[in-house]
């Protein structure tokens, strides 16, 4: 191909990705190590060592990430365009997106703002249409004067869902100029219904066939963890929140934790309050406390202390024969798979939870979500694997409390396995907007959740065009 456009994940899952090539050369240098004591064994056995397919296959490995780093990281080569929509949570998290992307030494020099609502007579369009205005102000002001050359691009909240060849042409030409959509949606001149002027048909209603009531039982149902879930944008962050300030009003007696395990925090931005690693009280109805989990942070200090049980094995060995094993051991938990930290963080939620009644959980988008669910089940064979090379040294070096802390951390994650599969503890709410291909993908959480063993009762639709509007434009929403 010439050309490669990329439609990444939600920004956590983004930074992830981008952050791989790193964390795969720490996998490198960690087979590198158990591959130079398989040489030295070679050599003081046999008298000499051959190359083999272990080294042909770290060469190669090495070879492709070196590649994919001059891929990803050379502006010549590679560009990133944030997407955000016109408001504080978006352009926060667009924010915080942009200054990894800097530290990652990846240039952005076009930003686009999508969904920007139009301005008309009707209350509601006027009024999500002044509070576009100031958030695309604050974005001028942050964005743009980062670089003489840098591009801002508005694209208009359209009347119809952009699906299709013919609509997403139309996106096309609003992105790349001259001018604007062939038909500007919602524009009034050609007194035409806009939903109709652009191929929408009009149907009735049929009646639904599933309990249309609010979340009310979860006020008074006895469960410990309440999870919300859905694709990104659809309002997972507001929901969880709300849903947490409502039932913190109801049991003002009982402590609630509203928690965001979401790697792209947008808790803070929601509460317009300081959330961060340590749980803090929020100024409302009741005794609510919010957090956002840094995972990373808790890893690296599970990290630490596996290495000084290692180092301190070690010393008391006092084997300098021992410095390719040492070397081994301390860099085995390099190799871990990517979404572990996060598990062990929710390890150290569940251990929490004694101390709250209720945790409410913001959880990361579908795609992040799904491989967090099936991260327990994995993470335990990673910890069988390392375990298993921990005692082959066992007979030469004493690594008890190294293996007893890797053995701890696997039986927490099978408590976590199976809290998250128990309906009388968690309940899975999940969330969608009125569109296609939110509804699609919702289609497909259910499907996996089922697989998982989790189960879903409670589906919150959010966004909903009111009815009976006057404005051709929210009518044309509605249909």
């Amino acid at each position: 191909y010439d050309l490669i456009i990329m439609d990444t994940a939600p920004t956590g899952h983004t930074l992830r990705l981008l952050a791989l090539p790193k964390v795969m050369e720490r996998w490198v240098h960690a087979y590198s190590l158990m591959q130079r004591k398989h040489k030295y064994m070679q050599r003081t056995f046999a008298g000499r060592c051959t190359l083999d397919t272990v080294d042909d296959f770290l060469k190669t490995f090495d070879a492709d990430l070196r590649r994919v780093r001059e891929l990803l990281y050379n502006s010549a080569a590679a560009e990133f365009v944030p997407v955000l929509n016109a408001d504080p949570l978006s352009v926060a998290e667009t924010r915080r997106l942009v200054d990894a992307l800097a530290g990652m030494g990846i240039a952005v020099r076009s930003l686009i703002v999508n969904r920007v609502p139009p301005d008309g007579d009707c209350p509601l369009c006027h009024a999500r249409h002044a509070g576009a205005t100031s958030w695309l102000t604050r974005i001028e002001q942050d964005f743009v004067p980062m670089s003489s050359g840098f591009n801002l691009v508005r694209v208009p909240l359209m009347a119809v869902q952009v699906r299709g060849v013919e609509m997403l042409a139309r996106v096309g030409a609003t992105l790349f100029g001259p001018g604007a959509p062939r038909s500007e949606p919602g524009a009034r001149a050609t007194g035409q219904d806009p939903a109709l002027a652009l191929g929408v048909r009009t149907f009735r209603h049929q009646p639904l066939r599933h309990r249309r009531t609010p979340l009310a039982e979860l006020l008074d149902r006895a469960c410990k963890f309440i999870l919300f879930g859905g694709k990104g944008g659809v309002g997972k962050t507001s929901l969880a929140a709300a849903t947490a300030l409502r039932i913190a009003e109801q049991r003002p007696t009982e402590r609630i934790l509203v928690l965001s395990i979401d790697p792209a925090h947008s808790l803070s931005d929601c509460l317009a309050c300081p959330v961060g690693n340590r749980a803090v009280r929020i100024n409302a109805p009741g005794l609510l406390e919010a957090k956002e989990l840094d995972a990373e942070e808790l890893f690296e200090a599970y990290r630490d202390q596996y290495r000084r049980d290692v180092a301190r094995a070690f010393d008391v060995a006092g084997n300098a024969e021992l410095r390719f094993d040492r070397e081994v051991m301390d860099e085995l938990l390099s190799v871990w798979p990517a979404g572990l930290d996060e598990i062990m963080a929710l390890v150290e939620v569940i251990d929490l939870a004694d101390a709250y009644d209720l945790v409410v959980l913001d959880t990361s988008p579908t795609g992040h979500l799904l491989r967090f669910l099936e991260m327990p089940e994995l993470a335990r064979q990673w910890l069988k694997a390392i375990l298993r090379i921990i005692l082959k040294h066992q007979a030469v070096i004493d690594l008890t409390d190294a293996g007893e802390r890797l053995v701890r951390l696997s039986r927490d994650i099978r408590r976590v396995q199976g809290i998250l599969t128990d309906p009388d503890q968690t309940r899975f709410v999940a969330v969608t907007i009125p569109e296609t291909m939110a509804m699609a993908e919702t289609h497909r959480l259910l499907a996996s959740l089922k697989g998982l063993g989790v189960a879903c009762r409670d589906l919150v639709i959010n966004m909903v065009t009111p009815g009976r509007a006057s404005c051709p434009f929210c009518r044309a929403r509605r249909h």
